[in-house]
């Protein structure tokens, strides 16, 4: 099945221009214990991001100025904001830099030491993409602190997360100073700073996460400034503090939600984002609309008390892009990997998976080479040839009553995915001793399947080809075969967009159906008030919502069941699922899942589609 973004939210063309400083603008000054301060009146909707940039400091000095604001800004919310004269002095000079075979915007910006945006913003016709030969000019380092110990992660993820309920509040914030402790007879007394996390505790001190909560009853939620006990013989004073690492060549964005009561669950996505700036490539639109409802997700999860620890990584749509990134030893750690996007780069996966005993989802490709021997591994999307087997149960179901015909139109293609269906459908008939008629068909004309099309008996025609332009001249030609006495019905494929009301009443079979409309309306309308746009419901594939259901369903059923334990309950349904219903079966004893789930849907114009049988 054949997949076709969905929104450019910054996250690729990377058009953010550097702010300049605010010296010279008229905001009121105050000096508090030998320190000047500027106050500043939070803007609606203004992020603790955007204020650190407007006036040249790190989001931790503002943090460390206002503890009141750990949990967010507020809209006329009054804030200290330290003069940046008490940073180190800039360079004032430009660079130029030729670019060389294989560099990246990203690349480029590590090896100056600026941000990506800060060099598209000196060369706006970098943001389409950057080329061996190009000249660019490079601006001067940024400005930082002589005591800044957390290193901004890259602009376009941090954008995403930002405009995302699930993540937005929980954002990890920076850490200057160390934490407070004291060693007593029971452990050690830790004071808690902005974004730290059970989780977060239990790798600082070595010590497992529901031993900290045991320690500690009456704390679901760990709060800035609050005091909790460490319970270890072994948990000393830490004298640094802990900083999430960022490696720059994976791209890697991490994001923590706050553990309420359930464990952990650590999720890597690897799928191809294009953040090293390559030019507009419409296919990527398809992945950011995936992680938009994966994050959607979380969003609902997080209201459940689901925690989970979100590892997101651009792996290009090479196989040396996932093997590089695979090279990472935090991705070694996590519960589940979602991800890659094409057949050739599931092989690095899988084994990596293997090895390290990762259950992962497959999300898109319909070739999961190794799925028989792996165990580890969950493909959404079945083979064609799986599909059509099952999609021939359903269709020998429905209409085993009726006059069926199979038309061929001329010059059909074996590789036609409406062919590989006929053949299977036959052989499925045949099987049940089931009576059909064939048919040629040749320039629009449907005359050679008009001999069964009988009063008193319905018909079914199934115009074997998936192909819409070759099925286009037969389509309209279709409706004037009904009468009062003669009912005939039309089988096609979703590659032929069936809503676009080109035949009164169509069946077809898909992965996807919406369940519950109220909750899509619901959905769409989080969708905009997060994103800012609107979903794109003219799709026939959303991919939005594969990433919301997928998502909802993996992280919800390991946060229940635990992992392995979760696949010993996967005939579980969950009713918050929106478009696909998942039935995963091994394919093999000792080997990989495969969903087979399928819907036997019918279009009729005027009432929509509705569900016929799965």
């Amino acid at each position: 099945m054949k997949y076709s973004r969905i929104f450019c939210f910054g996250i690729f063309m990377l058009l953010l221009a550097l702010t300049a400083y605010c010296q010279d603008l008229n905001y009121p000054v105050v000096e508090e214990h030998g320190q000047k301060f500027y106050l500043y009146t939070v803007d609606a909707k203004e992020g603790l991001y955007a204020v650190s940039h407007k006036f040249n400091v790190t989001q931790a000095d503002i943090l460390n100025c206002n503890p009141s604001i750990a949990e967010g800004l507020k809209a006329g919310q009054v804030i200290k904001i330290p003069l940046s004269t008490q940073t180190l002095p800039t360079v004032t000079t430009t660079r130029q830099h030729t670019v060389i075979k294989k560099q990246t915007l990203y690349s480029i910006a590590y090896q100056y030491g600026v941000t990506v945006e800060a060099i598209v913003a000196m060369n706006p016709d970098a943001a389409k993409g950057i080329k061996e030969g190009d000249v660019l000019q490079i601006p001067p380092p940024q400005t930082k602190k002589a005591s800044e110990a957390y290193k901004e992660p890259e602009e376009p993820v941090k954008k995403i997360v930002k405009e995302t309920p699930a993540v937005a509040k929980e954002e990890k914030k920076p850490v200057i100073a160390a934490p407070k402790q004291a060693v007593t007879k029971d452990g050690v007394r830790h004071q808690v700073v902005a974004g730290e996390t059970f989780y977060s505790l239990s790798r600082m001190y070595k010590v497992p996460v529901e031993a900290i909560k045991n320690a500690n009853p009456t704390v679901e939620v760990l709060k800035t400034g609050e005091t909790v006990i460490i319970p270890s013989d072994t948990a000393k004073a830490v004298t640094k503090p802990i900083v999430s690492e960022r490696k720059p060549l994976a791209k890697q964005e991490s994001v923590q939600t706050t553990s309420i009561s359930k464990s952990l669950v650590k999720v890597a996505v690897l799928l191809p984002f294009s953040l090293d700036g390559a030019k507009d490539d419409p296919t990527i639109e398809k992945f950011v609309d995936f992680y938009r409802g994966m994050l959607l997700a979380l969003s609902d999860l997080k209201e459940k008390g689901v925690s989970v620890d979100i590892h997101t990584y651009d792996i290009a749509k090479t196989v040396a892009g996932v093997t590089k990134v695979l090279e990472n030893e935090e991705l070694s750690h996590v519960d589940l990997i979602i991800g890659p996007a094409y057949a050739a780069q599931t092989k690095p996966v899988a084994d990596f998976a293997k090895l390290h005993k990762i259950y992962t989802i497959i999300p898109f490709t319909q070739k999961v080479d190794g799925i028989a021997t792996n165990p580890y591994l969950f493909q959404f999307n079945p083979s064609i040839h799986s599909q059509y087997v099952q999609a021939a149960s359903l269709f020998v179901k429905q209409f085993r009553n009726s006059n069926i015909v199979i038309a061929q139109p001329v010059n059909g293609n074996n590789n036609d995915d409406g062919t590989v269906f006929a053949e299977n459908l036959m052989s499925k008939l045949k099987q049940n001793h089931i009576a059909y008629h064939t048919a040629v068909l040749q320039g629009g004309n449907l005359e050679p399947i008009k001999p069964w099309i009988t009063d008193g008996k319905p018909a079914i025609v199934v115009l074997a080809t998936s192909n819409a332009e070759k099925a286009a001249p037969y389509l309209s030609a279709f409706a004037g075969l009904n009468s009062e006495s003669k009912h005939v019905s039309l089988y096609g494929f979703l590659d032929w967009e069936p809503e676009t009301n080109v035949y009164p009443n169509l069946y077809y079979a898909s992965l996807f159906y919406t369940h519950d409309k109220e909750s899509l309306s619901d959905y769409n309308r989080e969708y905009t008030k997060w994103f800012h746009l609107n979903p794109n419901s003219g799709e026939v594939i959303r991919f939005d919502l594969l990433g919301y259901d997928l998502s909802l369903y993996f992280i919800s059923m390991m946060s229940k069941y635990g992992v392995p334990g979760f696949t010993q309950h996967l005939s579980v349904q969950l009713p918050e699922s929106i478009e696909s219903r998942f039935v995963f079966k091994r394919v093999a004893a000792g080997g990989g899942f495969q969903n087979n789930e399928l819907h036997l849907l019918n279009y009729k114009s005027g009432k929509g589609v509705t569900l016929i049988s799965e």
